[in-house]
């Protein structure tokens, strides 16, 4: 997904303060008490467009609106930083984080499949074995689990 900042006119929330403190990491804030934090990097051929990743909200602050509070701050302290360009990568099924993205204003801007779905059956001493098998293009990992099914004949 991706957010143009140019069209963006967010405003700043008192609430919600940002601090770098990790090379790299920043933390945030809410009412003074640490809520969360983020990463983002810029990409080499156009410092003012960033990639943002890592973006986390403690397991205690879940679930209150400060996830999309965080967001909006983020957005509007990167544009207050000239950055002009949003990039970051979201699992669809996560529909609440992308519920926020679009409401901030993110379009899709390509999807990718990392992940196909390998069925085996195997038949051994009269049980039928399931192998689901996960390969991962994007870091060509294979993840695998054994379902058990009972032939009854």
């Amino acid at each position: 997904m991706e957010l143009d900042l140019s069209t963006y006119s967010g405003n700043e929330l008192p609430d919600i303060d940002i601090y770098e403190e990790d090379n790299d990491i920043f933390y945030i804030y809410y009412k003074d008490e640490e809520i969360g934090s983020f990463s983002f990097y810029t990409f080499s051929f156009d410092v003012c467009d960033i990639y943002f990743h890592s973006f986390n909200i403690y397991e205690e602050f879940l679930y209150k609106g400060l996830e999309k509070l965080s967001h909006e701050s983020n957005t509007f302290i990167f544009k207050g930083h000239g950055k002009t360009k949003i990039h970051l990568q979201l699992l669809l099924e996560n529909t609440p984080a992308y519920k926020i993205y679009k409401d901030l204003g993110f379009s899709i801007s390509s999807e990718i499949s990392y992940y196909k779905k390998i069925y085996t059956v195997i038949h051994s001493l009269g049980l039928y074995i399931a192998i689901c098998i996960y390969k991962c293009y994007h870091m060509d990992i294979l993840i695998a689990y054994n379902q058990i099914y009972i032939n009854l004949i």
